[in-house]
């Protein structure tokens, strides 16, 4: 516990940093040692090293705790993470199909199966049949989903995404903000000003500077000018 706090601290130097982290490999290798044969090491091994950045480390992992534990979704959505992090969005899919097959019930593999379309260049459009209704609203509030579509530049998605949010908490302002920005940044000049208007309504505190917002799309020039 007093490590991870010292591994936290902003004070903390990085030597501190590199001896907590050579620390704590050395635990884990420790453990799976005294452990052999354990999918759930192998998948704290895989999340250590991946947070570490060491993909051939985590992919190796990621492929015992596979092989010792083959049906469990849990475990190909890391695989399918590593190669995420490893800038591989190809076979990222491969793996996120897979877990999808294992379990389409499962909201990881939905949500990072319809991630890693999006980042191979399917179409918006195939990606709804995965997410499954029902799991939309938590998958619409996870932030890596969020950062993967916006990568993409799936503009309709982010809409809906953000649209979600703004349903389940009407008075938070970012919400209304991003929403607008998505369809700035799209061209959409009516889709930005409704947002804004949508924030007015819901937030009456914001009308000044929102109504400046909009003065400013309307006028063509940027939305921030002379705004506070």
């Amino acid at each position: 516990m007093q490590e991870v706090t010292a591994a936290q601290d902003p004070q903390a130097t990085a030597l501190d940093v590199q001896q907590f982290m050579t620390d704590t490999q050395q635990r884990v290798e420790e453990l799976l040692a005294f452990k052999p044969g354990d999918a759930r090491l192998e998948f704290f091994a895989t999340d250590f090293y991946k947070s570490i950045g060491n993909i051939e480390a985590a992919r190796s992992h990621a492929a015992k705790a596979r092989a010792l534990s083959p049906n469990k979704p849990q475990i190909v959505v890391e695989q399918g993470l590593v190669e995420y992090q490893a800038g591989d969005f190809t076979a990222m899919r491969d793996f996120m199909q897979q877990a999808y097959q294992l379990d389409p019930q499962y909201v990881d593999a939905q949500k990072m199966y319809a991630a890693s379309l999006l980042l191979t260049g399917v179409g918006e459009g195939e990606i709804a049949t995965i997410i499954a209704s029902s799991s939309w609203p938590q998958v619409a509030n996870d932030s890596l989903f969020l950062s993967v579509v916006d990568a993409a530049g799936a503009t309709s998605t982010l809409a809906r995404i953000f649209q979600t949010r703004i349903d389940a908490a009407p008075t938070t302002t970012t919400n209304y903000l991003s929403l607008s920005f998505v369809y700035y940044r799209d061209g959409n000049i009516a889709g930005a000003i409704d947002a804004l208007e949508q924030a007015k309504t819901n937030i009456p505190s914001v009308a000044l500077t929102v109504n400046c917002f909009i003065a400013n799309l309307k006028a063509g020039i940027d939305p921030n000018t002379g705004c506070q």
